[in-house]
């Protein structure tokens, strides 16, 4: 950590390579300096020094992807906080990363950590921080329904228009959508029954169906 966060680009480059190293053949031994570690690199993610900014992320990613997640939540949950919101965003992207790999058999406290950053993050004042707060979100919406409502239920109204029915509607539109085909087929053949039997000769006016999800015409 000491090294990490040394004023100079090189010596931060090459801890941050050692710890990339490693993470593959020590795995969750590394957990217990985490609580040093990842607080060092999330305040390198906002120096304007490239090279030691992007080593910095590189690093807080494969560590995410490498460690029990209950080793990396409460220092994410404290960077929420930071006054620098590449931090903040940053904490958040790792948040959805741990949720994309997630077998949903996390314990109780690792769920309440990681809704308590979701929280933080759909009502962040950075857009970067509130899009992958929505991504995550999406996520935890699958593993932990319930759970995912009752956050919800504390959120503001814009916030909640962002989930609100989604599934729902598309449904609804796919059903509104076959129906019409349907009953344009039924009101066809119909037309073709009373033509054959030379009661109608009149032509047959053509439907258009205007499917929602792809904004194109059909002409039935």
């Amino acid at each position: 950590a000491v090294q990490v966060s040394d004023a100079r680009s090189q010596i931060v480059r090459e801890s941050c390579s050692l710890i990339n190293r490693l993470l593959p053949v020590l795995g969750d031994k590394l957990a217990i300096g985490t609580k040093y570690l990842l607080p060092a690199l999330l305040k390198l993610t906002y120096v304007s020094i490239k090279v030691i900014s992007e080593s910095a992320v590189h690093t807080l990613k494969a560590m995410t992807a490498a460690l029990n997640p209950s080793c990396l939540l409460p220092c994410f949950l404290t960077a929420m906080g930071d006054i620098h919101p590449q931090a903040r965003s940053y904490s958040s992207s790792c948040v959805e990363m741990i949720l994309s790999k997630s077998s949903g058999k996390e314990s109780e406290r690792e769920v309440d950590m990681i809704a308590e950053i979701l929280g933080k993050s759909l009502s962040d004042t950075s857009v970067d921080t509130r899009a992958h707060g929505k991504a995550a979100m999406e996520l935890f919406m699958k593993k932990w329904p319930a759970r995912a409502d009752k956050l919800l239920e504390s959120c503001s109204e814009s916030i909640c228009k962002l989930f609100k029915n989604t599934a729902g509607s598309r449904a609804e539109v796919k059903s509104s959508l076959a129906n019409k085909r349907t009953d344009f087929r039924a009101l066809r053949m119909e037309h073709i029954k009373k033509f054959k039997e030379g009661s109608s000769n009149q032509a047959l006016a053509v439907d258009i169906v205007v499917d929602a999800a792809s904004n194109k015409e059909n002409s039935l």
